[in-house]
């Protein structure tokens, strides 16, 4: 439409080419198109691979950003969603190219760990800071999903996950299930530990989040579980008294309350973190 209109404007009477009726919408239109077509053009300049990498001090980042920038203009071009489409898809597809350039482990952790200068620091530990994943949670909130799939970055994770007890994915399965449990009914021991020995053997597989994640389990369904005791068997005879006096189960109920409410707080500076 914005061709018929800049032609019919070409052989109209050069006079009447800016009042007459019949072509002002013409022109409008071909404006119009004009624009969205210019547009287009600059964004497929922008998504070059080559401009990208010659002309970014952080390049996967910038990918980062302008699939986000480009999946929400193919929602207002439509005309051009397809073409939006596919540059958003070419900018995921060279952030994990440039991810699959990594050559050892090193590189890897150094890409993931990535913090430019406008990512928040975490400054909560040694092994926090190290490990961090910057780039990794930028990825997620960028649904940047061929990023986080790759290969590389997969095997990097299981390698965080499963941290010092790597030797956990080759048992068996009976031998699995029998290390959770173990982990899963030692979690009061094994958290005394490493609040006294850190820094220890012990202390650097508890910190583990494989670990991590039996304990804090295991610690939310014991406070479930005398929750239920609780109402089940204690206070059975209590219905009619006015405040009982309180017993051990009490004091329990109360310590796994400030313990997991300790836990919600540090997931949530973990997720305000996240970007």
């Amino acid at each position: 439409m914005g061709r018929i209109g800049l032609f019919g404007l070409m052989f109209h009477r050069s006079i009447c080419a800016v009042f007459c009726l019949t072509f002002l919408p013409l022109l409008f239109i071909a404006t119009v198109y004009f624009l969205i077509r210019f547009r287009l053009d600059i964004y497929r300049c922008l998504a070059s691979p080559s401009l990208i990498m010659l002309t970014e001090e952080d390049p996967i980042l910038r990918a980062f950003e302008l699939s986000a920038d480009l999946k929400e203009l193919s929602l207002v071009e439509v005309e051009f969603r397809n073409d939006y489409e596919e540059l958003a898809k070419q900018c995921k597809m060279f952030a994990k190219d440039l991810l699959a350039q990594a050559r050892n482990s090193r590189e890897l952790e150094v890409i993931l760990n990535h913090t430019s200068s406008e990512d928040h620091v975490d400054k909560r530990g040694l092994l926090e800071e190290r490990m961090n994943l910057s780039r990794l949670k930028l990825a997620i909130k960028y649904n940047q999903k061929e990023f986080v799939a790759q290969s590389n970055c997969q095997q990097f994770l299981n390698t965080v996950w499963f941290g010092e007890t790597a030797s956990y994915r080759r048992k068996h399965t009976c031998l699995k299930i029998s290390t959770v449990l173990s982990v899963a009914m030692l979690w009061p021991l094994l958290s005394v530990c490493y609040l006294l020995v850190p820094r220890s053997r012990v202390g650097q597989i508890i910190h583990t989040p494989f670990v991590k994640f039996i304990i804090h389990s295991a610690s939310y369904f014991t406070f479930l579980l005398l929750l239920n005791l609780y109402s089940l068997v204690y206070n059975e005879g209590k219905k009619n008294t006015m405040g009982p006096a309180l017993e051990m189960i009490d004091y329990l109920c109360m310590v796994l309350l400030i313990i997991n409410i300790n836990l919600c707080g540090e997931e949530s500076n973990m997720e305000s973190m996240c970007p």
